[in-house]
């Protein structure tokens, strides 16, 4: 899915390619054989959100949570991070809002 982000009072928010927000962003940041996954949260209401988030490389690791994000209030919700040499890694991470929207996020060679 794309995305990208755009300054909402302050806080980073992310918005898929119809415009819509989207209360979760995944961010990768990558140095000489680590690769560190970033999930924040941000939304424009209180509402409960779901994640899954799966890390694949030379192992893979999963995380999963539930919390309330509260309105216009930019949080990281985890940093998973891993050794990476080269380009075979896939960061992945399901998605439920409270009103039932659900969207999957990705990063890297995820096919």
């Amino acid at each position: 899915m794309l995305f990208s982000a755009m300054l909402f009072m302050g806080a980073v928010m992310a918005t898929d390619n119809t415009g819509q927000q989207q209360a979760i962003d995944l961010q990768i940041d990558r140095s000489a054989n680590q690769i560190r996954a970033i999930l924040s949260g941000s939304s424009e209401k209180d509402q409960e959100v779901s994640y899954e988030l799966v890390m694949r490389g030379q192992s893979t690791t999963r995380h999963k949570g539930k919390t309330t994000l509260r309105a216009n209030e930019n949080v990281v919700l985890s940093k998973v991070s891993m050794n990476g040499n080269g380009d075979d890694w896939c960061v992945s991470v399901k998605v439920l809002e409270e009103d039932g929207r659900s969207y999957e996020l990705s990063e890297g060679s995820c096919d």
